[in-house]
């Protein structure tokens, strides 16, 4: 034999000695997988339940939930801010609103001209005064304001207001604080 070919059988020996040690290490590792479900089996005697993995929990900022008012013609509220909550009790509180409605309809627009793409955009409330005033109202930050999409929105609802006798408000920051320290006036903790 020749020193090439005894290198090479000495290779081939490592290279089987490697796919046996691997092979090993596999049954190993599935085997104690294998005990450890079989021995959780025996523990709990039910069916083996499939893991799941657990997502983190979003903590967001904003405050979500249910409002419910005699007052709301269109159910309870899903309201998905402070602020549409805080409008929600004032007009429950407020005696010249005769009806509110959260989130009443959606008002189609063309947001890109060249395109013809059409959007919805839906007012946060209506509202139905006793004197028959109406008004579609609008809760935004001061921050969020001068954004194209909110101006281009507030004009939708300005003509829609126009074309259906009502008026349109944006509440913003001010607003809403003066509306807060009114409703907190009114129900103290």
């Amino acid at each position: 034999m020749t020193d090439k070919n005894i290198r090479n059988l000495v290779l081939n020996q490592i290279r089987e000695k490697k796919k046996k040690l691997l092979a090993d290490a596999k049954s190993k590792a599935t085997n104690t997988n294998k005990a450890k479900k079989e021995s959780a089996l025996k523990k709990t005697k039910s069916k083996p339940v499939a893991t799941v993995k657990k997502r983190k929990k979003r903590t967001g900022r904003f405050h979500t939930g249910l409002y419910n008012s005699k007052k709301c013609t269109n159910g309870p509220a899903k309201y998905r801010s402070g602020w549409e909550l805080i409008v929600c009790q004032f007009l429950d509180l407020d005696p010249d609103v005769k009806s509110w409605e959260y989130e009443p309809f959606k008002i189609q627009w063309v947001s890109n001209t060249k395109t013809g793409r059409i959007r919805l955009y839906i007012p946060d409330f209506f509202i139905i005064y006793y004197d028959g005033t109406k008004k579609l109202v609008e809760v935004k930050g001061d921050r969020f304001v001068n954004r194209p999409t909110v101006q281009k929105k507030a004009r939708m609802g300005i003509s829609w207001a126009s074309r259906n006798n009502a008026q349109y408000e944006l509440w913003t920051d001010k607003k809403i604080a003066a509306l807060k320290k009114i409703v907190e006036a009114k129900n103290p903790i």
